[in-house]
């Protein structure tokens, strides 16, 4: 298989439709505006029911740093969000979805990395799914892990990165850093001074950590 064959050509960018488990789900897949692909990013994006969806603005620049490091980005509609089929399903669904867009990614990837990242609830639904997914490497911004209520999954062996702001007050980091100090191998930390939960006006802070982490990917 050719990868160039089954991603966008530099610059490019598809609306697609995937098969899901509870109908059709609703994504975007863009490839960086220079060259082509080295591998893929897959972004989870934060909580629907609080007005979530993949165009929110730190998922999108979860992507643009994708692109920086030379990768596609693939953002999708949790089910019951703009055009993606279903309902909300607490994450369970999600996760879900989450490993059936990654397999359809991953099968257009000719062996090139495949990594995951996620916002909020969408952290939260990344870290449920990695296990399932195996990806080259982990991002996680704000995940919001008090969804999994002391039921952990399988903790990532891949780098993992988490992306924090220490004044975030949606998903304060010393409960994140808590709910993590267990992680092992455990995650890198890009903790930022200022920007609060949705990095209003610092969202330099996530792009930029998030580029070196997907560049030190080598091309599998």
């Amino acid at each position: 298989m050719d990868m160039a064959q089954h991603l966008p050509a530099p610059g490019g960018r598809d609306r697609i439709r995937i098969d899901g488990e509870a109908g059709d789900i609703e994504a975007v897949l863009s490839a960086p505006r220079d060259r082509a692909a080295r591998g893929a990013l897959l972004v989870c994006h934060p909580h629907p029911l609080y007005g979530g969806t993949m165009d929110n603005k730190v998922v999108t620049t979860l992507a643009a740093a994708a692109h920086d490091a030379g990768m596609a980005a693939l953002r999708f509609n949790f089910r019951g969000v703009g055009h993606s089929a279903g309902g909300h399903d607490e994450g369970r669904g999600e996760a879900r979805d989450c490993v059936r867009v990654a397999q359809w990614l991953r099968d257009r990837l000719d062996g090139a990395p495949l990594a995951l990242a996620g916002f909020s609830f969408g952290g939260y639904v990344a870290l449920a799914a990695q296990a399932q997914i195996a990806p080259a490497a982990l991002i996680t911004v704000a995940p919001a892990t008090r969804y999994f209520a002391g039921e952990w999954p399988q903790w990532p062996t891949c780098p993992w990165l988490c992306i924090h702001a220490k004044d975030d007050d949606v998903v304060p980091i010393e409960a994140t850093q808590a709910d993590l100090q267990a992680a092992t191998p455990a995650p890198q930390w890009s903790v930022s001074e200022h920007g609060g939960h949705f990095f209003h006006g610092q969202l330099q802070a996530v792009r930029a950590p998030a580029r070196a982490c997907l560049e030190g990917l080598g091309t599998a």
